[in-house]
């Protein structure tokens, strides 16, 4: 009887281990999700390398590049791109991702394309309601 409860006992250990390992997925479990390696710049070149990166950008600039790599996801992850100004949201733009891991990019532009307002920004990328990795910039005269 006690070797049959181990035997049942180390089965339901197993069985729920690869349960929640198909869960939440085996990479996640090991290696939490990752954004890293932003980089602001003015505009991405045909092979997607950044062109005038920095965090300082002067006025007349019409848009503002955030690319950045992401890794360690679950497929189907939402991930958020908030963009603020003066501490006030101007865009919020959302992707779904398709692969554990890879790179995004994202511009910030006004709709009738004028240049970008004098002043502090900030743009956050977010997940499941955590902020992942956040930066700042200025437009300067």
């Amino acid at each position: 009887m006690k070797r049959l409860l181990l035997v049942l006992s180390l089965l339901f250990v197993a069985l729920s281990a690869v349960l929640l390992c198909r869960w939440r997925g085996y990479f996640y479990l090991t290696q939490p999700p990752q954004v890293g390696n932003l980089v602001l710049c003015e505009a991405l070149d045909e092979v997607n390398h950044p062109i005038n990166t920095g965090s300082e950008f002067k006025w007349g600039t019409r848009s503002v590049c955030l690319l950045f790599d992401y890794k360690a996801f679950q497929k189907d992850t939402t991930l958020y791109v908030r963009w603020q100004y003066k501490g006030h949201t101007l865009a919020e733009e959302q992707v779904i991702l398709t692969d554990e891991s890879g790179f995004c990019a994202f511009y910030l532009m006004k709709e009738d394309g004028a240049p970008l307002p004098i002043g502090d920004y900030s743009v956050a990328v977010e997940s499941m309601g955590h902020v992942l990795s956040k930066a700042f910039f200025v437009v300067t005269r």
